[in-house]
């Protein structure tokens, strides 16, 4: 069976810094020619990569568009690169084509006969999953809702995003599989706290891991961070992720830090290496994400993976996902969060007991589970 996997156009495979949907593709391109599978990968065409080239199994064609480094514009990025995808297919006969980002994916609703048996769409919006969204996530829903329709089959990365997509639309539910995020258990286990001392850290630490955006609760955990210091001066809160890959602006988080009067004991590291971000997580004494709307949460994940305790949002794909293995607090409550925090930076044996059983339960996302459950999903719906 053929599957060709169309990447963004915007991050290039395998991601360096980020990228949850390039890193999905990519790990699929590695693990499905081990199960029989022959697999086309149509990447971003960047000055550090081929544009042809053989890796892992599976074939990686690769081609440029006008990269437009604008919120808006950037989906005109996407959407072009879909374009060249579209046409790329129509030359590689295949059987299934799976797009990860909508715009990408709106060329092969139209044409999608002409270039492959099957149309696979998975949607990793977490609008689907808020009670409210602004203007432009409505406008997104709506594209999204249409490539949706126009798919064979569509994945979703929790059960609580497939129950917000069957509520907003009518798409059938038959239509919508569930396939989970995963976590790489050889990349993200608990290793030697050697990263805290690497950037000066010699007391608690206290981890974030996103982009530095309003959604992702950066706020409420910068406002947090003060009222822990105020009980607790010798703390440091580090936040790794950049402010957003779709825009080129400063860190606007510095000015709160200032506000606040806690720039001795706050780190902004922006994103860190493939091989930095699994030490970092390690190093964490506490593990706090307090966003306000996720499709999945794989940050959370890896955190548990690592042997972290984790604090985070109490919505419901958080409680689908850490089940009774976490800490959850109300969205945007700051204090909350900060006697969460406390609690386990004071109580090390708690800290220890909810740091294994995140272990544990984070095996439920093994890749290797994953994957089949991938593999299962293709040869299903051939």
């Amino acid at each position: 069976m053929k599957i060709t996997l169309v990447g963004s156009g915007v991050v290039s495979i395998p991601p360096k810094r980020g990228g949850a949907t390039e890193l999905i593709i990519y790990e699929l391109s590695k693990h499905l020619p081990k199960k029989g599978f022959e697999i086309i990968v149509y990447d971003l065409k960047e000055s550090t990569n081929k544009k042809y080239e053989i890796m892992n199994g599976s074939v990686y064609e690769r081609f440029s568009v006008p990269r437009l480094d604008n919120v808006l514009f950037l989906r005109l990025s996407e959407f072009l690169f879909g374009v060249r995808s579209l046409f790329h297919t129509l030359n590689n006969k295949t059987d299934i084509v799976h797009c990860q980002t909508v715009f990408s994916a709106l060329p092969f609703t139209l044409l999608k006969h002409f270039g492959c048996k099957k149309l696979v769409y998975t949607s990793h919006n977490p609008a689907w999953t808020a009670e409210k969204n602004d203007l432009l996530n409505k406008i997104i829903l709506r594209l999204e809702a249409f490539v949706m329709k126009a798919a064979d089959s569509n994945i979703t990365v929790s059960k609580t995003m497939k129950e917000g997509i069957i509520k907003k639309t009518d798409i059938k539910p038959n239509k919508i599989h569930v396939i989970y995020n995963f976590v790489d258990s050889k990349k993200f286990h608990p290793r030697k706290n050697l990263w805290k001392g690497k950037i000066g850290i010699n007391c608690p630490m206290v981890l974030f891991v996103g982009k530095l955006s309003e959604n992702k609760g950066v706020e409420y955990f910068l406002r947090a961070a003060k009222k822990v210091i105020d009980s607790k001066n010798n703390v440091k809160f580090v936040l790794v992720g950049p402010m957003s890959f779709e825009y080129k602006s400063n860190n606007k988080w510095t000015e709160l830090v200032k506000d606040l009067d806690i720039e001795n004991n706050v780190i902004f590291t922006d994103a860190l290496s493939d091989e930095e971000l699994p030490d970092a997580y390690s190093s964490a004494d506490v593990f706090c994400f307090p966003t306000l709307k996720e499709a999945f949460g794989i940050v959370v994940i890896e955190a548990m993976a690592s042997g972290v305790p984790v604090i985070t949002s109490d919505i419901s794909v958080l409680r689908e996902i850490v089940e009774k293995n976490g800490i959850f607090v109300k969205l945007r409550d700051d204090d909350a969060i900060a006697k969460s925090i406390l609690d386990l930076l004071n109580d090390e044996k708690k800290r220890k007991t909810l740091g294994k059983t995140a272990l544990r339960h984070s095996k439920s996302f093994a890749i290797e589970k994953i994957m089949e459950d991938y593999s299962k999903f293709y040869r299903k719906i051939k």
